[in-house]
């Protein structure tokens, strides 16, 4: 009995014994971490902004994904390939979690990136915002959720209004200013011009003589 247990436990040490390299060879060692670490921070991301027939559209593209990492964001969506893109919403933060892809080290989180999709003021699309860029409520990178369309259109209405209102005021004002010099300096003028009619008829005088 005692040398059956014996031999049991033999064969189990001995097992554990061919095992043991295997599993150190599939442990993931700190060199190799550091090294994906490196290549998790190569990982470059940026937005692009396009104007699709009045949408605005955001397409975040994420490059140098290698064949030892993968990509998750906080969407559920993976990118494993070297150049990837997908569109995201205005106004959103987006969390990209870089993992291991290497055997012994598959699945380990090496770093996190992040990426704010700015907010994209709807009003800057329109008709009236074409007509009147450099008014307040156009600008293209302003948060106007807050403002109704209604709202929106009074208020441009009345920069309209103003803008024409100081037009008409810069007009009045030109032509005063050319009517109040010609009566201050009437007397001059008068004489100039007399002058000039002078001058006229000599030069006629001799040239008919």
């Amino acid at each position: 009995m005692g040398l059956k247990i014996f031999n049991k436990y033999l064969i189990i040490f001995i097992i554990c014994f061919f095992l043991n390299p295997i599993i150190s060879n599939a442990e993931c060692s700190y060199e190799r971490q550091a090294e994906l670490s490196k290549i998790a921070s190569n990982v470059q991301i940026a937005y692009s902004y396009e104007n699709d027939m009045g949408n605005p559209v955001f397409s975040v593209n994420i490059i140098n994904i290698t064949n030892d990492i993968y990509v998750l964001d906080n969407y559920g969506n993976s990118f494993k390939t070297f150049e990837s893109s997908f569109n995201y919403s205005k106004g959103t933060t987006v969390n990209f979690e870089i993992y291991s892809n290497d055997s012994s080290c598959y699945g380990e989180k090496l770093l996190t990136k992040y990426i704010n999709i700015p907010e994209i003021n709807q009003f800057a699309l329109t008709e009236e915002c074409e007509k009147y860029p450099t008014f307040k409520l156009c600008q293209l990178w302003l948060d106007t959720s807050n403002i109704s369309y209604d709202d929106f259109r009074k208020s441009i209405e009345n920069y309209s209004n103003k803008i024409e209102n100081e037009n008409i005021i810069y007009d009045g004002k030109s032509n005063n200013i050319i009517y109040d010099f010609m009566i201050k300096n009437k007397n001059t003028l008068i004489l100039v011009l007399i002058c000039i009619l002078f001058l006229i008829g000599i030069f006629l005088i001799k040239k008919f003589r």
